[in-house]
């Protein structure tokens, strides 16, 4: 081959590497990006959700696991009621979902049958952050939140369901609202029950019998339909109506039957009168106030982590409340003369203690006793 045409054939060669090479770097480099997407075009809906996913159970969603190095936190849980009473074992099923949701970061240390204040220093004590939770009587509150007398309201609830209604929607949010005003963050309930009653010196059978007879009312509310009725009745600490009625100081005692058992009334008074059903005269939920000063130091998912265990463990009562209605009613039964007031009678009773209650409260607790009452109708089952 001579040497032009050798020449040839490099060079073609040459050219033949050099496209070759070119094809490989033009692959190798980023695709280019795909272009933007019309201004009309609507983007794809997003898959299902999966059947299994559960909403989450907090109030308002928020996670309520402690954070990795969580700082510990130490709640004071004031009670007043007697160690075995339902609403302690309510402020101890609290604590327990409390400890063992937040993995022992936040512990609660109780203290029932005011072994550390009595309810009366509640309204001092917990807008001052002295102590952290409390549960107590909520008429002791009424001197500065008035709207809080709701709770023993006569005849205004029909049945333990429309009490849960109204504690668990409503009557939540409007009481909560009220308790920030001074300084308290409502956390929740716990029911203390229904069927209530009077434990007297002497039969109550018809509403002339206690005409003039003097009743231990648990608060206010309670003081303003007796004296309707024509009783002569004054507020006095569920602890201290034993020694009242030992000493003669008064005749007879207004409460739930589950005070009339735990507190051993049936000692001093041997005879006893009852409501038709458990919910003829009330039922009561005992509000479970906090700190607001403590509350809003909290992290939120502290927050969420507290207040849910405060809903559980009022559900937790419930069952209990009224099983211990039912229990109680057969305790007192076969210690007293008991006397179950007819409807008939009780239709006088409730005319006249309904409305002087419901005035009295409206007259006291204005707009917002209004917008309690509002409440209690729009919950009510049609």
């Amino acid at each position: 081959m001579d040497k032009s045409r050798r020449l040839w054939y490099m060079g073609l060669s040459i050219l033949l590497i050099m496209v070759f090479i070119a094809g490989i770097f033009s692959c190798s480099k980023p695709a280019a990006p795909a272009p933007a997407p019309s201004p009309t075009a609507k983007p794809a809906p997003a898959p299902a959700p999966s059947p299994t996913v559960k909403p989450s159970p907090t109030p308002t969603g928020a996670a309520q696991v402690p954070p990795p190095g969580a700082e510990k936190i130490n709640l004071k849980y004031a009670g007043s009621m007697p160690v075995e009473h339902v609403l302690t074992k309510g402020e101890l099923k609290f604590k327990e979902l409390v400890e063992s949701r937040s993995k022992g970061v936040i512990t609660v240390d109780v203290f029932p049958a005011s072994q550390l204040y009595k309810d009366t220093d509640f309204p001092n004590v917990i807008p001052a952050g002295t102590i952290d939770i409390s549960q107590g009587s909520p008429g002791k509150w009424a001197g500065i939140v008035p709207a809080v007398l709701y709770t023993n309201l006569p005849g205004i609830f029909d049945d333990y369901e429309h009490h849960f209604r109204f504690v668990d929607g409503l009557g939540y949010t409007i009481l909560d609202r009220q308790m920030q005003k001074v300084d308290t963050k409502l956390l929740g309930y716990g029911f203390y029950g229904g069927a209530w009653g009077i434990m007297s010196n002497k039969p109550i059978k018809v509403m002339a019998d206690i005409k003039d007879m003097k009743i231990r009312a648990t608060d206010a509310t309670v003081q303003t339909a007796l004296i309707a009725l024509g009783a002569k009745a004054v507020v006095l600490s569920s602890g201290e109506a034993y020694t009242a009625m030992q000493r003669g100081t008064i005749d007879a005692a207004m409460s739930a039957v589950s005070s009339f058992v735990e507190r051993k009334w049936y000692e001093v008074a041997k005879n006893s009168t009852f409501f038709p059903n458990p919910t003829s005269w009330c039922g009561t939920s005992f509000p479970v106030f906090m700190s607001l000063k403590k509350w809003n130091s909290l992290q939120p998912w502290a927050q969420e982590l507290i207040r849910q265990a405060a809903i559980d463990a009022n559900e937790y009562t419930r069952p209990l409340a009224m099983k211990s209605d039912t229990d109680d009613t057969e305790t007192i039964k076969s210690k007293t003369a008991s006397y179950f007031l007819p409807q008939d009678e009780w239709a006088k009773w409730r005319a006249i203690a309904v409305k002087a209650a419901v005035d009295n409260y409206i007259e006291t607790a204005g707009d917002a006793g209004k917008e309690i009452l509002a409440a209690v109708e729009a919950t009510r089952k049609k």
